[in-house]
């Protein structure tokens, strides 16, 4: 991406604000807010999938996290070990 590219798109002239295809929305008070207890039980269901999602990344992002770790361990010895093999045919 070129930097004459991102200065056209930063000139952009889009509005969201002025959209037609959105209703506005009124503001209610906190006392007039009425939530079920399924819209609760809800909550809760779509929070313990959230947190397993959460869990879920995590644990992968250690997981890769570890393999790279691995993998720098590795190159890191064979590095030393070619820098070992070139001394010995200096020699």
């Amino acid at each position: 991406m070129t930097v004459g590219h991102l200065r056209v798109a930063s000139n952009s002239s889009v509005n969201l604000s002025r959209s037609t295809g959105h209703l506005p929305l009124s503001a209610l008070p906190e006392d007039q807010v009425k939530s079920s207890g399924h819209d609760q039980v809800e909550q809760n269901h779509d929070g313990e999938i959230e947190n397993e999602h959460i869990m879920d990344i995590q644990r992968r992002r250690e997981e890769v996290s570890m393999r790279y770790e691995a993998r720098l361990e590795y190159l890191r010895a064979k590095l030393k070990g070619a820098q070992m093999h070139e001394k010995l045919l200096r020699n």
